[in-house]
């Protein structure tokens, strides 16, 4: 505590001190049984098959981003000065284009994983075991933007993509001299 502080801001942050990690804890199972209220809400609205591969296919491209993603970018930011303008067109080709291995190894990855206390969603096993639902790993084909936002889909890639070639101007030229 700082000298400048006065009693009531010194009694206010004991009693936080003792309260929040009680009620962090608590309220912690509670959210993930949420997490589990939801799913199960989910797959009754569109049925527990088409839930589970949603969850699965959700899970597996996350970990495809956190793998393969950053060897893509650093290729993209060795070989180009600028940053490609159509991102996230480029991330759904590169998952269409993607080995059926890869996604099997992806797939194992986020299988093994367990759930974790900084995240209140439970890992992908223990979602699907709670749903009675085995992982569907299925091929994308279609976007399913351009199947829920139909013509607009255009007009939102662009704002996302335009977004993140916003946020990675001012670093990419440097990293692009530095993989040089």
């Amino acid at each position: 505590a700082n000298d400048a502080d006065s009693p009531f801001e010194r009694a206010v942050a004991w009693y936080a001190g003792k309260f929040i990690p009680y009620f962090s804890a608590r309220s912690f199972v509670y959210s993930r049984q949420c997490e589990f209220e939801a799913d199960a809400d989910a797959a009754y609205a569109v049925g527990g098959e088409l839930f589970a591969e949603a969850l699965t296919g959700i899970a597996t491209f996350g970990e495809m981003w956190d793998e393969r993603m950053p060897k893509i970018m650093a290729k993209w930011q060795l070989l180009n000065s600028e940053p490609p303008s159509d991102f996230y067109d480029k991330f759904s080709d590169s998952i269409k284009t993607g080995s059926s291995y890869d996604m099997k190894v992806w797939l194992e990855k986020v299988l093994q994983a367990s759930s974790s206390w900084l995240d209140t969603h439970p890992s992908l096993i223990e979602r699907l075991n709670s749903l009675e639902q085995k992982p569907i790993l299925a091929r994308t084909t279609a976007s399913a933007g351009e199947a829920l936002f139909g013509k607009s889909w255009t007009q939102v890639l662009s704002e996302f993509n335009e977004k993140w070639l916003k946020e990675v101007q001012p670093y990419w030229f440097a990293e692009h001299l530095r993989l040089k």
